[in-house]
């Protein structure tokens, strides 16, 4: 098909956005009027009514993109997207995402399994009113298929899918046979004390696990390893209204997300009796999970980075029958499943669950395997009930309380309210058990390394009207590691956090304007600190020399057409190469624990 075809064919794919529906199951009338920008405002009789109405709104707005999350998901993507997806695919089907989501939602309250079947029922309708599909269906010759109450919880579960310490683990697992001791050094930090987010405004030195701390899982993994042998960010922070311009509270959020075309959230605000609330939505998903106000309460998210997954190093039998535990060995679960693949024929993957959870890199057949235990699939999670307690909550203390049994990712929540107060949790199900499991997989058949039980959520920490009237998290690290509950290992180096902080001194930073001027800076702290290594080089060519000049004189702000920004960067990936040759640790890519998709880059971690 010619362009100008294609570019027709995208024109009429655009549903009708004006008019009268009569849809299935609304109770009443719902209103729904698009603002200049296109965001969907709705207004309904009933709760009921207002999720199916965002179901709708959904659908009409993002149905393709909600349905190739859902997919990604499920383990279907590469019937799409053809052998590119299908590792994720796999990764997906052994993670067992299908039968999780199954479970949870069977064990909702009613409150949230009303809010899902409406909400699907919405989805639902629009596919059924006649409307035109999105372009993209008619490029794969595809069609919409229809909505499930627990493919909500798929997407959720996607979004938030193994972010934080696993990927840190892997990578120290395949480091340390080149880096040995050193492996200890290999942690998501820039090697300074921390600025913790509680107590506010306090800096910790870090915890490093000695080798004798990690002795029983080193000796593990050296001994599987061959004789040859990450993510994003996010700011947010609030300022109390005895600070602000406005005398009421601040709260600004900054998600740091892949940009995408479209991008995971979609703006949206939903009104009916129980509640009215504005904020960003996720398609595919009811309610506002991240980041919303509702007149009395708002809140806003970033990750935490809290230590949710565990790998273990599981011992198997000759055939990979059995796994070992406590001296006895234990029958593995087996199950197969067939991945359809456009293009091309379906391929067949092998799932091997432990008592830990499904082996996602290694070949059991060889002796050794790395099982994952996640937070995200290991016991029924409940996190959708929040959803609609969310939407009700009328303070932060009321806010927080809604958030119970939230699990499915972790964040750090901080919200304000129309009473004045502020406040920042860590929202998150976290196991107890010791902090060597933070820094490798540990060994899986000793029965030294279980779960002893979870943090209760009164435990999970906490700041209410935090002194001074100032917070910012910036996946710094959230409390010090003396704290009595593990947490965390691998947190984001704390600069981000001082910089927010350090700008909101300025009292003219302190309000709606402010706050946009915080999130446009560009000034780069570790450029700055590079700027001071260099001043003390002497000694160089003149090319280099010239470049060190240039780079001196800098300003440090990563403007788009900064010529000396780029060139630091250059500098930058230059002295990473040559630090990953130097070390061997670059040629570890492609190594087995580094495989499961999206794969752990050995660059990308010494950057």
């Amino acid at each position: 098909m010619a362009e100008q075809d294609w570019r027709e064919a995208a024109r009429q794919a655009i549903p009708p956005l004006e008019g009268a529906l009569r849809l299935p199951g609304l109770g009443g009338p719902v209103t729904l009027l698009r603002d200049a920008e296109g965001v969907p405002h709705l207004r309904a009789a009933s709760a009921h009514d207002a999720f199916l109405a965002q179901g709708f709104a959904h659908a009409q707005d993002r149905l393709f993109q909600m349905e190739l999350n859902r997919r990604r998901a499920l383990g279907r993507s590469a019937e799409w997207l053809g052998p590119a997806a299908f590792a994720a695919d796999a990764l997906a089907r052994r993670l067992g995402m299908e039968a999780a989501c199954r479970r949870d939602v069977a064990a909702l309250g009613a409150e949230a399994r009303a809010m899902l079947a409406a909400y699907v029922a919405g989805v639902n309708a629009f596919l059924g009113s006649g409307a035109p599909w999105p372009v993209e269906y008619a490029l794969l010759k595809a069609a919409p298929e229809p909505w499930e109450d627990w493919h909500c919880l798929a997407v959720m579960r996607r979004l938030g899918l193994l972010m934080g310490s696993v990927w840190f683990k892997l990578w120290r697992a395949a480091a340390l046979p080149v880096a040995g001791e050193a492996v200890t050094l290999l942690r998501y930090d820039d090697g300074g004390t921390d600025l913790v987010i509680a107590p506010a405004g306090a800096e910790a030195e870090r915890w490093r696990a000695g080798l004798a701390d990690l002795a029983p899982a080193a000796a593990a993994l050296l001994a599987a390893a061959a004789p040859d042998g990450t993510g994003g960010g996010s700011n947010n922070w609030v300022v109390s209204g005895a600070l602000s311009e406005t005398g009421r509270p601040v709260l600004a959020g900054d998600p740091h997300r892949v940009f995408e075309v479209p991008g995971m959230y979609a703006q949206g605000h939903i009104a009916c009796p129980d509640f009215d609330v504005i904020g960003l939505t996720v398609p595919g998903v009811p309610g506002f999970p991240h980041f919303a106000q509702n007149g009395g309460v708002a809140w806003c998210v970033t990750h935490t980075f809290a230590d949710i997954h565990d790998l273990y190093l599981e011992r198997f039998d000759d055939g990979a029958r059995h796994a070992l535990f406590r001296d006895r060995w234990e029958p593995v679960e087996r199950r197969r499943e067939s991945i359809a693949i456009r293009g091309e024929a379906a391929r067949e993957v092998e799932v091997v669950a432990t008592r830990h959870g499904p082996v996602i890199c290694g070949d059991p057949a060889r002796g050794t395997a790395l099982a994952l235990k996640s937070v995200q699939f290991a016991e029924t999670d409940l996190s959708f009930d929040c959803l609609p307690r969310m939407l009700r909550a009328r303070s932060v203390e009321a806010l927080f309380e809604a958030t119970r049994g939230w699990g499915l990712i972790d964040h750090n929540l901080l919200a304000a309210d129309i009473a004045g107060r502020t406040g920042w949790l860590l929202r998150a199900r976290v196991p107890r058990r010791g902090r060597e499991n933070g820094w490798l997989p540990v060994p899986g058949w000793t029965g030294e390394h279980e779960w002893q039980g979870w943090i209760p959520h009164e435990a999970m920490p906490r700041l209410l009207d935090p002194a001074p009237g100032l917070l910012a998290t910036a996946n710094n690290r959230p409390v010090p590691d003396t704290h009595p509950d593990y947490l965390c290992t691998d947190c984001h180096p704390p600069y981000r956090a001082r910089r927010v902080t350090d700008l909101l001194a300025d009292p003219a930073l302190r309000g709606i304007d402010g706050a946009a001027r915080i999130h446009a800076d560009t000034l780069s702290v570790p450029a700055r600190e590079m700027q001071g290594h260099l001043a003390r080089l002497q000694g160089l060519p003149p090319e280099a020399e010239a470049l060190r000049q240039e780079l001196l004189a800098w300003d440090g702000r990563m403007e788009a057409g900064s010529q000396a920004a780029a060139r630091y960067i250059a500098l930058r990936l230059v002295l990473v190469r040559r630090l990953g040759a130097a070390s061997g640790l670059a040629d570890l890519a492609g190594q087995d624990w580094l495989s499961p998709p999206p794969g752990v880059a050995p660059l990308t971690q010494l950057w």
